[in-house]
């Protein structure tokens, strides 16, 4: 049975991983593979909590308009609309595609969508990597 401390933890990790503070959820989850947990409901809790941590960063892109923001980035955000939070998993850049989304008052739902999409599917490939390399 999988310790409930530790699915917290995980959803912990996943959670500030998606958000301005510094998180390592992919550490956590290979440690947790590694122990023998359950791999479905890693995956399931790291993407919920790595998607919560993705819509309190776009919250706080709504909360904080005045603050200016980097060209090029809301250049491209503009220009491709919610789809660029399919990459809200990459490192730094995606947590500042998120604030930049709520910065713009992207559509909600299409956001989450696209960031649940992306944040899973990084989960997925990391699981299977995990699993490719008998480790």
């Amino acid at each position: 049975m999988v310790e409930y401390t530790a699915l917290f933890g995980l959803l912990i990790a996943a959670f500030t991983s998606a958000t301005i503070w510094p998180g390592s959820s992919e550490v956590v989850l290979v440690l947790l593979l590694s122990a023998g947990h359950e791999k479905w409901l890693l995956f399931f809790v790291a993407t919920i909590g790595n998607v919560a941590g993705g819509i309190t960063t776009f919250f706080l892109g709504l909360g904080l308009r005045q603050v200016s923001h980097n060209p090029t980035i809301g250049r491209l955000i503009h220009r491709f609309g919610a789809i660029m939070l399919f990459f809200s998993w990459v490192p730094i850049l995606g947590d500042l595609i998120c604030l930049m989304a709520g910065w713009l008052k992207l559509n909600f739902l299409f956001c989450v969508l696209a960031m649940t999409i992306g944040k899973a599917l990084r989960y997925c490939w990391i699981i299977w990597l995990y699993q490719s390399l008998g480790l």
